[in-house]
Order: structure tokens, then C-alpha cells, then sequence
């Protein structure tokens, strides 16, 4: 089997593995609550950073919303890409929230004065700060989110 073909057999294998009501769920949830007025801001940095541009312009291109890429010196858990982000678009981080992944995603959004949220995916990694929130999908982080307060 060609290189090309080997590629294409697994991406088919890791694409067809993908829920896409639940991708399809989220994306609502997330025009919703533009569409309600709130702002989202999608923050990447770091060993994913790649991914986490392509899910920017993605979400930027599906639901017509503004997006910033974090392009600056800060690195989490530091806060300073929170802090730019906020300066830039006059964001009130203690009305904010940040939602990740990873025990840095805590830390900083903490740091900032953010309200966290954080997405368990079994990354074996200890939270050294206790997120405000805690939960196993994003659906539930963004509901969440709207029952706190109205946009």
C-alpha cells in the first residue's frame, strides 16, 4: 500500500470514529450563545497549537464569530494571553470563563480572576488548582455556563 493510500486509510479510521451529533451539539450550543450576545473567545497555545488554530478558523467559518489565535509571548499557565485577550477585546475576565483540558488551563484562568471549567478526558495529569466547574464534555460545561448568569 502507497503512503497516500496508508494516510487515507487512517484518517478514514480516526474521521469515522468521530460523533458528529455531539460536535453538531456543541456547535449549537456555541451559536446560541453568540447569538444571545455573549462573546467566545477560543485561546491555543502550546503542543496543540496547530490544532487549536484549525478549530478556531472552523468555529470562526461555521458560526460566524470573532476569534483570537493568542499570538503572543504568553504561554498558560501563566495569564498573560488571557490578560492580552482582555485588553484587546475589553473583556471582563471576572465575568469570564476558561474552559480546558489541562491542569495549566486552570492555573492561569485562576491567575486571570476567570470563573474555570475543567474537561476531564483522562490525561492522568493532577490539578494543582480546583476548577469552579468539573465535568466530561463540553455540553455540559456550556450549560453550565448559561445557567450562572443571563448573557
Amino acid at each position: 500500500m502507497s503512503y497516500i493510500a496508508n494516510h487515507f486509510t487512517e484518517a478514514h479510521k480516526v474521521l469515522s470514529q468521530i460523533d458528529t451529533q455531539q460536535i453538531e451539539l456543541m456547535v449549537d450550543i456555541l451559536a446560541q450563545t453568540h447569538q444571545q450576545g455573549g462573546r467566545l473567545f477560543f485561546l491555543g497555545v502550546g503542543g496543540s497549537a496547530a490544532n487549536a488554530s484549525h478549530a478556531v478558523n472552523d468555529f470562526r467559518k461555521i458560526c460566524g464569530m470573532e476569534a483570537y489565535d493568542g499570538e503572543c509571548d504568553c504561554r498558560k499557565p501563566k495569564p498573560g494571553m488571557l490578560v492580552k485577550a482582555s485588553r484587546d477585546h475589553k473583556i471582563d475576565l471576572i465575568q469570564s470563563y476558561m474552559v480546558g483540558d489541562r491542569s495549566k488551563d486552570i492555573v492561569a484562568g485562576k491567575a486571570s480572576g476567570c470563573r474555570t471549567i475543567f474537561i476531564e478526558y483522562g490525561y492522568c495529569e493532577p490539578l494543582s488548582n480546583l476548577p469552579d466547574f468539573s465535568t466530561d464534555n463540553l455540553q455540559n460545561a456550556a450549560k453550565w455556563i448559561l445557567q450562572q448568569a443571563p448573557i
